[in-house]
């Protein structure tokens, strides 16, 4: 197993990871439709699909799981990370996103982060690239888990590059 897996440090995390690679198949991303609610049973709740819009690029709400709405105290469904108005550094959430989209990569983002109660807790998000079409990522699929205190929770962010597809000759 890679680093960047044991990097996630929460199981939910590497199941939905391990579900992102499991279904990506032989092609560089997932397409949108490969993905299954009914296997992520045990990560729903913490699950987010991200639509990357393009110039410029912005990234919308499709999804949002249960848990991320508690946590927040408000279902983003529908709206912008830009104009959401309830992350404390989305300038950085929104750099994430798009690193993961552009180079393509899968990243991972821990930081300090305002909850719901507003207390400071820590943040930990992976994003995973997908595709509709098959060749443009114009989707993320995101899973967070957090921690009620921002005790040791200094900003970093890790990147895997993808490699190459199972099942290819690269």
């Amino acid at each position: 197993m890679s680093s960047f897996r044991d990097a996630l440090g929460f199981p939910r995390l590497q199941q939905l990871y391990d579900y992102w690679y499991r279904v990506r198949g032989t092609r560089d991303v997932p397409l949108r439709s490969d993905i299954d609610p009914l296997d992520m049973r045990g990560v729903l709740g913490h699950v987010v699909l991200l639509d990357v819009k393009r110039d410029p690029i912005r990234f919308r709400f499709r999804l949002v799981g249960t848990e991320l709405a508690r946590v927040r105290g408000v279902d983003l469904t529908g709206r912008y990370i830009d104009e959401a108005n309830v992350f404390s550094a989305h300038d950085a959430l929104i750099r994430f996103y798009t690193r993961t989209v552009t180079e393509p990569c899968i990243g991972l983002q821990r930081g300090p982060d305002k909850l719901v109660d507003a207390r400071i807790g820590c943040m930990f998000r992976l994003a995973l690239p997908m595709s509709s079409d098959g060749r443009a990522i114009d989707m993320i699929l995101g899973g967070f888990e957090y921690r009620r205190t921002s005790d040791g929770c200094t900003y970093t962010e890790i990147y895997e590059p993808l490699s190459p597809p199972r099942g290819s000759d690269n």
